[in-house]
């Protein structure tokens, strides 16, 4: 489980599946455009031995990350 929040919207807990290194995660499309159309991120999730980890991005514009990430398609 991992909980998330961009700028000052609510806080959500959402299940990311992990990814095939089990080192990363695949975040749903939905939560990615929030991700990047935000000003400030903030995910907490547990890491392999059950401690929090707690990170906080401030994001710049993301308009090529965008175009890149093709989040616009549908």
């Amino acid at each position: 489980m991992v909980r998330f929040h961009t700028d000052d919207a609510k806080e959500e807990e959402r299940k990311w599946s992990a990814g095939t290194d089990k080192n990363s995660a695949t975040i749903p499309k939905d939560a990615l455009k929030r991700i990047l159309c935000a000003r400030t991120v903030s995910i907490t999730a547990n890491d392999d031995g059950g401690s929090q980890v707690a990170m906080q991005f401030d994001m710049p514009d993301a308009t090529l990350v965008e175009q890149g990430c093709n989040v616009d398609e549908r």
